[in-house]
């Protein structure tokens, strides 16, 4: 399986890609949305961990390109936010909060959606 982790800070990235290293995954790291559609111009990715909020390019931006060009990449996403009082009221986050994990990010709980989310693409 192959990850690729979207995030503007290292030191949250850093964590959750030994962690699904040591569990046999092949990861790679972005340090926001552009560089991500850079590196997803060249590979593919069969799980995107992305922070809602970062410079340059946010996850919600990233998502949206993904969306337009690359609707099966899209499906692939799941989001990462430190914000929980964005995730506090109905409605107020674009994204399905069933994507959602909020950081930090238990191990436990990210390997259980990513293997989630692989067993939900691969059912199709």
């Amino acid at each position: 399986m192959c990850v690729l982790i979207v995030d503007d800070e290292a030191p949250v990235r850093r964590p959750m890609a030994r962690f699904l290293i040591r569990r046999g995954a092949q990861v790679y790291e972005a340090g926001d949305g552009a560089e991500a559609l850079e590196w997803l111009s060249a590979r593919s990715a069969d799980v995107i961990l992305v922070d809602l909020r970062m410079p340059r390019m946010s996850g919600i931006e990233l998502f949206a390109k993904l969306e337009a060009t690359h609707p099966e990449l899209a499906a692939r996403v799941l989001f990462l936010s430190g914000d929980v009082s964005q995730l506090a009221e109905p409605g107020n986050t674009p994204v399905p909060r069933e994507r959602v994990l909020v950081k930090p990010v238990e191990l436990a709980a990210l390997e259980e959606r990513v293997a989630q989310l692989v067993a939900e693409r691969t059912a199709l």
